[in-house]
């Protein structure tokens, strides 16, 4: 799996370029939601395998 974020979706784009945990928390949420299906699909597709 590959995934490319813009800074604007973490971080300020103004220096000092600082993580903004306001912008990430709706980027860390979908994250965490894609890589829990993605295992739970790993998981089930492979058991017993």
């Amino acid at each position: 799996m590959q995934l490319e974020l813009a800074q604007c979706n973490y971080m300020e784009e103004q220096e000092p370029f600082a993580y903004n945990p306001t912008l990430a928390e709706p980027t860390a949420h979908l994250l965490k939601a894609l890589l829990s299906e993605a295992l739970e699909w790993g998981r089930s597709t492979y058991a017993g395998a």
